[in-house]
């Protein structure tokens, strides 16, 4: 869930706190997350007995800041001391657990404490990484690659385990991503000697004892060889970190081969990490949480883990899903998270959040979990105004600029207007923050033109200033588009940019190469942007624009074309049409459209006779023809026949005043 400005654009605000404490590290115990911050390992391969003098090698020698008495460098230094003895101590536990003498001595014969890990055992490490940067990470386009790669390498598996224990293979594959990046980052460390330096060593002793008898007990069995038996500082190894006590309770052989391999048996990994699962609660088909909306007024005392609802209480109280979706299991019981304060993202969390939390105690982590898996599945398709929406069209806006830049373009992003209606206005200023982000990220420049066209009070403006300060309407009436003195106080905002801008600009703009056919039945990756191509360029002697083969460019000697292309001005409609709405027409004479009312018709001076008059035969042969058309001889074509009240050049007479008739 790497689920802008997320998760999300609200959570780039968040900071957690994600400590190693408690018995968290039960199932935790080291993770992609906590390795950020590690050194990578340089202990020797399992089996080795370094040498004492080593023992201490790669620790600070420092204090632990936690306080605790075990954790002083002089505890620290005689508990190493006493290493062996404390090893040997633990002896009557481990043949309790069916473990020979035999496998003791092998394993523990001359190895020595490392006491690098003491340093991150005490750090307590309060990374202030923002969480949205942390899914960043986590939820990368690559991870993704390769997760649904996983999936459909191993479909089969991931189906047969579906089956078996109900947990939605997306979340195995967003755990095993999460964990070790699909089996690249698992640690090294032998987990024997990291198992019992801290069993005899620092503050977690009782805790890692248990840790360093089921170790030998994986070892006696022979489920893990013991050169594969590697993993983080904390113990936990194989693609989805098992901490070993873990592994007793929950790896299973899935593949039938007599041992439960976590290491290198993929069905193995896949149904000892859904069993787990299972075995902590998960619930068969329920989604993980949903993002939601809280209303104005909410009481943020109701975000607490320990006040639980059903997803119809929640709705009751006025929760809502972003867009107005709805909840699908709405007898599910939930908690409301807020991890970024009243102002962030809001979340209900339902049962298999928890589950997650149990497999890593940290919210930042199970938000991973859950939002890798909705991207694994294929949910590519957000709805608006929600955070994994922002994160996708955050990627959009970035993969766009980066193209234009690779081609050596000056790029000028021009923000939305406010558009007329509070939510459209309100969906204008979500996309602007967006947009003014990414642009201040990448370095370019950020046209904002918010503030030319809303009123004092940032609402939606009709009318206003227009770049010369002269009260004009601004928008059209459709509350989207402008009017020409919209159009040219846009314009003005942009103009003043791409002035600095060009005249700063020194690298030419490479025209584009000829495009090369594609190959018959290829289907390509969908470009970020399409061809540059700029429309004029001094490399042609003419200065035309690039594409015009030599043709004289008629359009520039054409007053029309120059009108509507160069000035932007409309054409004009034609004499008569509905929109046009001029008057007096042009063109038309005194005669023809008078001043003056026409008189009624018993007032008004006959004709004179004439050539012109209509014979008693012509109206008799007029009245037989159809009303309102006539036809055009030889050309046989149709054309309306002049309405009763229009003069001889086809423009309307005005109707004369009421009661002249």
């Amino acid at each position: 869930m790497t689920l802008q400005k997320c998760i999300f654009p609200g959570l780039a605000a968040a900071f957690l706190t994600i400590a190693a404490a408690g018995q968290g590290l039960a199932q935790q115990g080291d993770n992609w997350l906590t390795r950020l911050f590690q050194q990578p390992s340089t202990n020797a391969v399992p089996g080795s007995a370094p040498d004492a003098a080593n023992a201490g090698a790669g620790w600070t020698g420092q204090s632990g800041a936690s306080g605790n008495p075990l954790m002083t460098a002089d505890a620290i230094r005689a508990a190493a001391a006493d290493f062996g003895n404390c090893i040997e101590r633990l002896w009557p536990d481990a043949a309790r657990r069916g473990v020979s003498r035999a496998t003791f001595e092998r394993f523990t014969r001359g190895l020595t404490p490392d006491l690098s890990i003491m340093d991150k055992l005490d750090a307590q490490p309060e990374f202030t990484k923002a969480t949205w940067d942390y899914l960043d990470v986590l939820v990368s386009d690559e991870r993704i690659a390769r997760g649904r790669e996983v999936l459909a390498q191993y479909a089969p598996t991931f189906a047969a385990v579906a089956r078996a224990y109900g947990v939605d293979p997306a979340i195995i594959a967003a755990i095993w991503g999460v964990e070790s990046n699909y089996g690249t980052l698992g640690g090294d460390r032998p987990v024997i000697r990291s198992t019992a330096t801290l069993a005899c060593v620092g503050r977690r002793q009782d805790y890692f004892r248990e840790e360093f008898l089921a170790t030998l007990e994986i070892l006696q069995r022979g489920d893990v060889p013991a050169e594969r038996l590697v993993g983080s500082w904390a113990g936990a190894f194989g693609p989805t970190q098992f901490m070993p006590s873990s592994f007793k309770r929950y790896a299973v052989d899935f593949d039938g081969d007599g041992r439960r391999d976590v290491v290198d048996s993929i069905p193995d990994v896949i149904a000892s990490t859904a069993n787990n699962l299972k075995a902590d609660g998960w619930v068969a088909g329920q989604r993980w949480g949903y993002e939601v909306v809280l209303p104005s007024g909410f009481d943020f005392l109701l975000a607490d883990r320990s006040r639980q609802m059903t997803l119809r209480q929640w709705e009751d109280l006025g929760v809502r899903r972003p867009g107005g979706g709805s909840f699908h299991e709405p007898d599910a019981r939930a908690y409301l998270l807020i991890p970024a304060g009243a102002r962030g993202p809001a979340f209900l969390m339902l049962q298999n959040f928890r589950v997650t939390m149990k497999y890593n105690p940290a919210e930042a982590y199970a938000l991973a979990i859950g939002y890798l898996a909705d991207r694994l599945r294929g949910g590519g398709s957000y709805e608006f105004h929600t955070d994994p929406w922002a994160t996708v069209y955050a990627k959009r806006i970035d993969d766009m600029i980066a193209a234009l830049k690779s081609k050596g373009v000056p790029i000028v992003w021009v923000g939305l207007p406010a558009i007329r209606g509070p939510k459209s206005t309100g969906d204008m200023s979500y996309l602007d923050e967006l947009y003014r982000a990414r642009a201040e990220k990448a370095g370019i420049v950020y046209v904002d033109i918010w503030d030319g066209f809303v009123d004092e009070q940032g609402h939606y403006a009709v009318q206003g200033p227009d770049f010369e300060g002269q009260i004009r309407r601004l928008r059209a009436a459709d509350g989207v588009h402008f009017t020409k003195a919209g159009a040219m106080k846009l314009a003005s905002y942009v103009d003043r940019e791409l002035r600095r801008v060009m005249s700063t600009h020194v690298a030419p703009v490479a025209l584009p190469a000829p495009e090369t056919a594609p190959n018959s039945g290829a289907v390509g990756a969908r470009p970020d942007v399409g061809p540059v191509l700029p429309l004029s360029t001094n490399q042609t002697e003419s200065g035309d624009l690039v594409g015009a083969g030599g043709r004289s460019n008629q359009a520039l000697l054409d007053p029309t074309a120059v009108k509507v292309l160069n000035r932007g001005d409309p054409l004009a409609a034609p004499a008569g049409r509905a929109d046009d709405f001029s008057w007096p027409r042009p063109g038309a004479s005194a005669s023809a459209a008078p001043d003056i009312a026409p008189q009624p018709a018993a007032l008004a001076p006959a004709l004179p006779a004439g050539k012109n008059d209509k014979k008693p035969a012509d109206s008799a042969k007029d009245a037989k023809s159809k009303p309102g058309k006539e036809t055009a001889k030889d050309s046989g074509v149709t054309r309306s026949r002049r309405p009763a009240n229009a003069d001889l050049d086809g423009v309307p007479v005005p109707p004369a005043p009421v009661g002249s008739r």
